[in-house]
C-alpha cells in the first residue's frame, strides 16, 4: 500500500512539473522579445552649457515625436531623424529632462525612445522637409495615423506632431489555444492511468510468481 502510494505521489510530481514547464513556455513567449540587433546606445548627446542654436525662422517652433504603446513593457525603439539644411545641436526634452540632440553635417540626429515617451525637439526651421524612421519589431505593429507605417516624412511646421503607435501584436499570436491545453492534460493523465496501470499488473505478476 504504501509503495503503491509512493508511485502515485511520483507520477502526480511529474504531472505537476511538466505542466508548470508548459504554462511558464508559453507566458515567456508573451513577453516582446528585446531588439538585440540593434545598438543600444543612447544617441540623445547631454552637453553642459548654453549651446548655440541654429536654423532661420525657427523660434519657438516644436517638433514632437511621441512614441505610444499599448503595454507595460519597456520596449526600445531606435529612431533616425534627418532634417535638410541643418546641423549642431538643437535644445530637445525628453519627457520632463532636458538636453540636447546633435544633428551632423547632413542634417541626421540618431536618437533611442522606450514605451509612451515624448521627445520634443525646439527651434526646428519651419518649412523643412524631414524624414523620421523609426526601428522596426516584428512583435510589434507600428502605425501613425490610420496607415501602418514606420516612417514619416513630411514640411516641418511651427508645431510639428508625429505619434508613433506600437501594437503589441505577440500576446495574441503567443496566446495558448485552450483546447490544445485541455488535449495535452487528458494526455498526460492517460499516461499515468496507463502507468498506474502497469505497475498493478507487475505487482500481480510478481505475486503470482511467488
Amino acid at each position: 500500500m504504501k509503495r503503491s502510494f509512493i508511485y502515485v505521489l511520483v507520477i502526480f510530481t511529474a504531472i505537476g512539473l511538466v505542466l508548470g514547464k508548459y504554462f511558464i513556455q508559453k507566458d515567456l513567449e508573451n513577453v516582446p522579445m528585446d531588439i538585440s540587433e540593434l545598438d543600444n546606445t543612447k544617441h540623445i548627446e547631454e552637453l553642459e552649457g548654453e549651446k548655440e542654436i541654429t536654423g532661420v525662422d525657427s523660434v519657438n517652433s516644436t517638433f514632437t515625436i511621441t512614441n505610444k504603446e499599448n503595454d507595460t513593457y519597456k520596449t526600445e525603439y531606435n529612431y533616425v531623424l534627418k532634417i535638410n539644411e541643418i546641423s549642431g545641436t538643437y535644445k530637445i526634452k525628453k519627457n520632463k529632462e532636458e538636453s540636447y540632440l546633435i544633428f551632423d553635417a547632413s542634417g541626421t540626429a540618431k536618437f533611442t525612445l522606450t514605451a509612451n515617451d515624448v521627445l520634443i525637439i525646439y527651434d526646428i526651421p519651419v518649412n523643412s522637409t524631414y524624414r523620421l524612421e523609426q526601428s522596426t519589431n516584428k512583435k510589434y505593429k507600428t502605425k501613425i495615423g490610420d496607415e501602418v507605417t514606420n516612417i514619416s516624412e513630411g514640411t516641418t511646421f511651427v508645431e510639428t506632431n508625429i505619434v508613433f503607435n506600437n501594437i503589441n501584436v505577440s500576446s495574441k499570436q503567443y496566446t495558448p489555444d485552450t483546447k490544445d491545453e485541455i488535449k495535452i492534460i487528458l494526455g498526460i493523465l492517460a499516461l499515468s492511468i496507463a502507468t498506474l496501470f502497469a505497475l498493478s499488473k507487475l505487482k500481480i505478476t510478481k505475486f503470482t510468481t511467488e
